[in-house]
């Protein structure tokens, strides 16, 4: 798995622990906001993928990824 992926869990967590933190544990605000965060850390990795998806395929066909790989995973 790439460091990439991690890095958004890891941002998405510590943004949602502070967020908690802030607000109350207690807080519905806090939790609401912390599982927003954490929903960010879920959807982080495929971001690029689904809002610039023309120069991402681009770039992992640079990367190695064969052509019929890319263009079965394009829209």
């Amino acid at each position: 798995m790439h460091l990439g992926y991690h890095r958004h869990f890891a941002v998405a967590g510590i943004l949602g622990e502070a967020a908690r933190k802030v607000l109350g544990y207690k807080s519905f605000k806090g939790i609401a906001l912390a599982g927003g965060f954490t929903a960010f850390g879920f959807i982080g990795s495929p971001l690029p993928m689904w809002l610039f998806q023309d120069a991402y395929m681009k770039s992992i066909e640079e990367m190695g990824m064969g052509v019929e790989y890319v263009e079965g995973y394009s829209l």
